[in-house]
């Protein structure tokens, strides 16, 4: 897009300003049709990457950009996972970007271009109120897909596929990409563990999965039936008795280091209640002991 497209956005004569943009969009892009409210003229556009950073360059009084959103956009666009949606890349009547920098700054990093809403002269007390409403949470959106996938399977699959200590902002997609990849694992731990249990969070559950591909549901069943009621039938079981302990102290909150901490004795109880080994002290390990093709495959050993 050439300075002349960027100088349109800017008229004083806002009508004028959003008709040629118009016209000109529609000399290189796709388009069908237009929406007019108000003042404002809403349309489809096709948006490259070179028109992104057009448009970027005019993002002048915006919210803070958030990275990780824009990496996640990214990654939607690359994979081909991302849809048209009703939500608009809105301009200000003054012609400087108020809304979809994040979308715009994903189509720049991923080289990819996308189908969007693009609004112009679009008052600012319409700005204003945009993306305020209630975020659909993992088990509202899995809903469209006929899928039981909940909040909770989520953090399990993420923890699996990229480990606890992960802080990245993943889709939608890639989330429930990661649970039907290790569906089976996670919905017997899930289904077999009460949710409320204090302190069995997602690193604790993950590992309990993991070791569901190599040592089967009676094994597994009688590590999770322990850890849920505190009974063992045995010496050999202190493992799990253990790690129900450590659970039920542990401050256990968003931090990276105590979601390692977790995952790594967790490994530790398995390992050891799996062979009968009674241990006094609950360390955590320094190895992934249930490796699973697919996985995260990193150990990050907690302080002692």
């Amino acid at each position: 897009m050439s300075n002349f497209a960027l100088n349109i956005l800017k008229e004083t004569n806002h009508q004028r300003a959003v008709a040629k943009m118009a016209n000109l969009a529609n000399s290189y892009h796709r388009f069908s049709g237009e929406i007019r409210y108000d003042d404002m003229i809403i349309v489809p556009m096709t948006i490259t990457p070179e028109m992104a950073e057009k448009f970027l360059s005019i993002n002048t009084n915006n919210r803070r950009l958030r990275n990780a959103i824009v990496e996640r956009y990214s990654r939607e666009l690359t994979a081909n996972h991302w849809h048209f949606k009703p939500l608009a890349i809105c301009f200000r009547p003054d012609g400087s970007l108020g809304n979809g920098q994040h979308s715009l700054w994903a189509v720049v990093l991923s080289g990819k271009p996308a189908d969007f809403l693009v609004s112009f002269n679009t008052p600012d007390h319409v700005i204003a109120v945009m993306d305020i409403g209630v975020n659909r949470s993992l088990s509202d959106m899995a809903k469209f897909y006929d899928s039981a996938i909940d909040t909770r399977r989520g953090a399990v699959a993420r923890v699996m596929k990229w480990g606890p200590a992960d802080s990245s902002s993943h889709s939608f997609h890639e989330t429930f990409a990661a649970y039907i990849e290790f569906q089976a694992g996670i919905d017997f731990v899930c289904e077999h563990h009460g949710s409320r249990q204090r302190g069995f969070i997602a690193p604790a559950c993950a590992v309990a999965a993991r070791a569901y591909y190599p040592h089967g549901p009676e094994k597994i069943g009688r590590f999770l039936e322990v850890i849920h009621t505190g009974q063992t039938q045995s010496e050999r079981e202190i493992a799990a008795f253990k790690l129900r302990d450590f659970l039920g102290k542990a401050k256990v909150g968003v931090s990276s280091n105590v979601r390692s901490e977790v995952y790594a004795k967790a490994q530790t109880a398995m390992k050891n209640f799996l062979i009968g080994n009674i241990i006094e002290r609950l360390q955590p390990t320094e190895y992934e002991h249930f490796p699973v093709a697919g996985a995260w495959d990193g150990i990050e050993v907690a302080p002692r």
